[in-house]
């Protein structure tokens, strides 16, 4: 991953300092364990890293869906757990995360969007518990960051 990491950044044209600095980092010295393969050794970036990066990048031409991919995320394959095996915990979850996500970030989305945003949210952290890569009970503040780069990946 941290590899990956390196080569979007260098498509984008953009230092590490660069991309620190505009992802909200004091400077390079937080971001070079990222792209340091001995040093970040796990299969995906953590969403709110993502989360924090995907601006800088993405206004330099790379694509959303390339990010995303950096968390786990992937928005145009099917995920692999089939939605009547989502557990009800992780629904509740999410819909919790939904209804703060929406009220601090203003937005009006259509109930058909709300569950289209819940539905990939499970479906995606389903595959992340399958992998190993997140604990089998989410927390309400991880579904939200899921949440906001789900409605990122669909807004461009």
């Amino acid at each position: 991953m941290s590899e990956r990491l390196r080569e979007l950044r260098q498509r984008a044209g953009i230092s590490l300092d660069e991309l620190a600095k505009e992802a909200g980092f004091k400077g390079q010295s937080s971001l070079q364990r990222y792209e340091d393969p001995e040093a970040y050794k796990r299969p995906y970036f953590r969403v709110d890293f993502v989360d924090r990066i995907i601006g800088p990048l993405t206004k330099r031409g790379i694509p959303k869906a390339e990010v995303l991919a950096l968390a786990g995320i992937n928005v145009t394959e099917e995920p692999a757990m089939p939605p009547d095996a989502l557990h009800a915990h992780i629904v509740q979850v999410a819909v919790e995360a939904l209804a703060v996500f929406l009220e601090e970030t203003k937005l009006a989305l259509p109930p058909a969007k709300q569950a289209s945003l819940i539905v990939d949210f499970c479906r995606a952290y389903g595959d992340e518990v399958a992998a190993g890569t997140q604990p089998a009970t989410p927390d309400v503040a991880h579904a939200i960051s899921l949440l906001r780069l789900f409605h990122r990946g669909r807004a461009g």
